[in-house]
């Protein structure tokens, strides 16, 4: 998903669905039932670039 944020514009509107195999999987979560795909709405109100040599921010370690 990560990639996707790359390709996107300010003020630009679009909408990521992700499978459930990368979401909640067989099991769901809360109200997500299982074998649910999860859709975000998104919008790109601003972009803000890091400054030049500043520490690039933690990633989430992938599974």
């Amino acid at each position: 998903m990560d990639q996707s944020f790359l390709l996107v514009n300010k003020g630009t509107k679009y909408t990521i669905i992700v499978p459930s195999s990368l979401a909640y999987g067989a099991t769901g979560g809360g109200p997500i039932p299982g074998y649910a795909a999860t859709r975000f709405d998104l919008e790109v109100v601003d972009i803000i670039h890091p400054k030049a040599g500043a520490a690039a921010p933690a990633t989430a370690a992938k599974k």
